[in-house]
């Protein structure tokens, strides 16, 4: 599953990618599908092989889990095409800063761990305990 954006052939946005032998390849799996679990928290579950990633969107915080037989070494990679302007910053101190209208806010993981990469991603988001909790908050 990708949320992603772009033209096509070329999709930006973050990808779930998995180490395969000595290639990072993206994950492929079924057709999510998607629940309100209440009026704050929307989940797409995403069955992948024998096991599947559970996610729960809330206004102030994501949470990315991975059920059953999945791989064990999967990550996220944020893609935006190379010369795009984005509001993206910089990584610092496991957390990516964003800019927009004047207003600075981050991305930091409460669980997980956001890092550089020399992929042609912007970054790159890497479970703990197969799991990403992300709190998203203004600065």
């Amino acid at each position: 599953m990708v949320f992603q954006w772009g033209k096509s052939g070329k999709p930006e946005g973050f990808r779930f990618m998995m180490n395969d032998g000595s290639h990072e390849v993206p994950i492929h799996g079924g057709d999510p599908i998607f629940t309100n679990v209440h009026k704050s928290t929307a989940r797409v579950s995403w069955p992948v092989g024998k096991g599947a990633f559970e996610i729960d969107m809330k206004e102030k915080s994501l949470i990315i889990k991975a059920k059953g037989q999945l791989s064990g070494d999967w990550f996220l990679d944020l893609y935006v095409a190379g010369n795009a302007k984005t509001a993206f910053r910089e990584v610092t101190e496991n957390s990516a800063s964003y800019e927009f209208d004047g207003h600075t806010y981050k991305l930091a993981p409460k669980q997980g761990t956001i890092e550089k990469t020399d992929n042609g991603s912007l970054y790159r988001i890497r479970p703990q305990n197969r799991r990403i909790v992300l709190l998203l908050a203004d600065l």
